[in-house]
């Protein structure tokens, strides 16, 4: 694995086990088995190391949201698939899950980055405007459904990570239809 990658990887595990302020570029090096001054040579900070690691993740989430997705289907069956992928990475990928929900809301974010992961839910914002331009759904405004949609998702992963639900392919299933069943006119 090149230096790079273990620096990644090493933030990765750091910051999910210890949170951004615990996680120092020092502590970084010795799991990463580098020099601290290595971290410097590819970033210029540890928050655009930070920021690095979430355009990975967040391009990871983009790939997995958009599998297997097609413009033909209906509206409905377009939200089961984008919200069931979305679970699927979150559920299959923890520490990535753990990463993101910290840096999301957190102060080391770049407005570049911010902008970024608008991208990553332009899709989601897109099936839902159509599903709106088309009657299918209630006149809410997308980034307000996402918000609510994404809560739910959030709420099951970390129901599930703790023990407090199963989340099972039925279970997942059957919340997705609830949420949609609330949108549904």
């Amino acid at each position: 694995m090149r230096k790079q990658e273990k620096i990644l990887e090493a933030t990765l595990e750091l910051v999910t086990e210890l949170g951004f302020h615990g996680t120092t570029t020092a502590l970084i090096a010795k799991k990463a088995n580098v020099g601290s001054g290595t971290i410097y040579r590819y970033y210029a900070s540890k928050e655009d190391l930070l920021n690095a690691l979430f355009t990975i993740a967040k391009d990871k989430l983009k790939q997995s949201i958009l599998a297997n997705f097609n413009s033909q289907l209906s509206s409905e069956d377009a939200f089961h698939l984008l919200m069931n992928n979305v679970i699927d990475f979150y559920q299959s990928n923890p520490l990535w899950f753990s990463f993101m929900e910290q840096y999301r809301y957190s102060p080391f974010i770049s407005t570049e980055t911010k902008s970024e992961l608008n991208e990553v839910m332009a899709p989601v914002l897109d099936l839902l405007q159509g599903a709106l331009d088309k009657g299918d759904i209630k006149a809410l405004p997308p980034k307000m459904l996402l918000s609510m949609f994404h809560g739910v998702i959030i709420g099951l992963i970390k129901g599930s990570n703790s023990g407090f639900i199963e989340l099972d392919y039925n279970h997942r299933r059957m919340a997705i239809s609830v949420c949609w069943d609330g949108i549904k006119k």
